[in-house]
């Protein structure tokens, strides 16, 4: 047996893990909201199944590429992703267990724009500047970040500790 046996065998069960989970993460989420489509908590566990599953993905791609441009792009996109998770976990357990809710004005208007605007902002090179250190196949070991990342961060870390408080 050779080390690049062992490697790719690695990468194979590493391969297999993540879409053995996001396949259960899938047909859970549809599950659920086929089980009662009116519910805005059955809606939001979708969605959230649904960002999870982008997040799992996207996060397992980055270390798979062998190009550092692409990955930075990657790196964007598990980042993105990433704020639209914790404003889906958080929005799940605002609605949770209801079946119907009216949001407030500035959860829609304020909130909602707030989470759209820096999930763009995490696409552009204000949060993620460059990749400084690449190893192929390993993916990125030092990244240069910008500004935005502490809007992105600020906005996690607040809407997950507001979550946490609403159970």
């Amino acid at each position: 047996m050779s080390w690049d046996f062992f490697l790719d065998s690695l990468d194979n069960i590493k391969l297999f893990s993540v879409g053995i989970a996001v396949a259960t993460i899938v047909v859970l989420g549809f599950s659920v909201f086929f089980d009662n489509r009116k519910s805005i908590t059955n809606r939001t566990f979708l969605l959230f199944s649904l960002a999870t599953t982008l997040y799992s993905v996207s996060n397992y791609i980055v270390f798979q590429l062998n190009s550092p441009q692409l990955a930075l792009w990657f790196l964007r996109l598990v980042i993105f992703s990433a704020t639209w998770h914790a404003f889906l976990l958080f929005h799940l357990f605002y609605v949770f267990p209801k079946e119907a809710i009216q949001l407030p004005r500035l959860y829609k208007w304020g909130l909602v724009p707030l989470v759209a605007l820096v999930s763009l902002l995490n696409l552009t090179p204000l949060v993620f500047v460059n990749i400084e250190e690449f190893f192929p196949g390993f993916g990125p070991t030092k990244v240069a970040n910008g500004p935005g990342i502490l809007l992105f961060g600020a906005l996690v870390v607040g809407l997950l500790v507001s979550g946490i408080f609403l159970i």
